[in-house]
């Protein structure tokens, strides 16, 4: 993984008014870790900068996210614990995606102490102490089939990590391992990043970075001619130039899925972000479809 992985690209722009569609690429992995207002107002509770950047969930979805997904795509959308998480669901229905998962952060906080539990006037039973990333999909793929594209049942979705101090907005590293493991494309954007975010195999866009070093040409490059390896079921094949790749010993150790009826073996027909009673396709998820874990069969 660490040997197919494209050099660190970072492009600092202000994602209100720059086109997404100039980058010129369509992505297999979209991370977008918006500034919501919940972020603001637990800054100012806990002490921090009351004047960091904030955008209305309105704004946020007025975002064209779906400008950067080919399809099949993963998204993952930072929501914190309040109101983002409809919110959220919003967001990813009007981007064209289906919700497939939703990943925990369980916040500990034994280096920092008084951390972002703290509530300033919210209107909770519970201090929150967590933060949840939803997952969303475009297009499908099947477990027993497409296992270039994902490695299913490898990761978890609860990631216990300690919280930023002071009221910070920083996520998880873990985040990062998780979809690196799990999406096998090697075309990975994040949007609203800041330089600590910068990485090998990820483009990383945001108005906090300090620098640039995006070219668009010299990026797509990177990953020779889409379209020209495009499987019959709208599927990119094995061995595609925007793909990880696999070996033979990954796919013998490959966890399978259960076949319906009991058993377990590699011929499930289980297929992630097809509609229930369809087997999806490319652009199957085009319009926004009903919300839904993915079937497990």
């Amino acid at each position: 993984m660490r040997e197919r992985a494209t050099p660190p690209a970072y492009l600092r722009c202000d994602l209100r008014t720059f086109p997404l569609a100039s980058l010129g690429s369509q992505f297999d992995v979209i991370l977008v870790d918006p500034p919501w207002d919940e972020y603001a107002r637990r800054a100012a509770a806990l002490g921090g900068d009351a004047s960091c950047e904030s955008w209305t969930w309105e704004e946020i979805c007025a975002l064209k996210v779906e400008d950067l997904a080919d399809t099949p795509c993963f998204l993952f959308l930072w929501c914190g614990s309040l109101e983002g998480v409809n919110h959220g669901r919003s967001c990813l229905a009007k981007w064209g995606f289906r919700r497939v998962e939703d990943i925990c952060w369980l916040k500990t906080n034994l280096k920092g102490g008084l951390g972002s539990g703290v509530v300033d006037g919210e209107d909770t039973v519970l201090v929150p102490c967590k933060e949840h990333c939803l997952m969303g999909m475009r297009g499908s793929v099947r477990r027993s089939s497409d296992g270039h594209l994902l490695h299913a049942n490898v990761d978890t979705d609860v990631i216990v990590a300690e919280e930023p101090p002071f009221g910070g907005s920083a996520k998880p590293e873990e985040l990062y391992h998780l979809i690196e493991h799990f999406a096998q494309g090697r075309r990975r954007v994040e949007l609203f990043g800041c330089d600590h975010n910068i990485r090998p195999g990820w483009l990383t866009l945001g108005s906090a970075l300090s620098s640039s070093n995006f070219e668009a040409r010299a990026y797509a490059e990177q990953f020779g001619h889409a379209q020209e390896w495009v499987a019959p079921n709208g599927n990119p094949q094995p061995g595609a130039p925007w793909l990880l790749g696999s070996t033979p010993e990954i796919e013998e150790l490959r966890p399978k899925s259960p076949l319906r009826g009991g058993g377990h073996g590699g011929n499930s027909t289980s297929t992630w972000g097809a509609p229930r009673g369809g087997r999806g396709g490319r652009g199957g998820a085009q319009q926004p479809p009903a919300d839904d874990r993915p079937e497990d069969g």
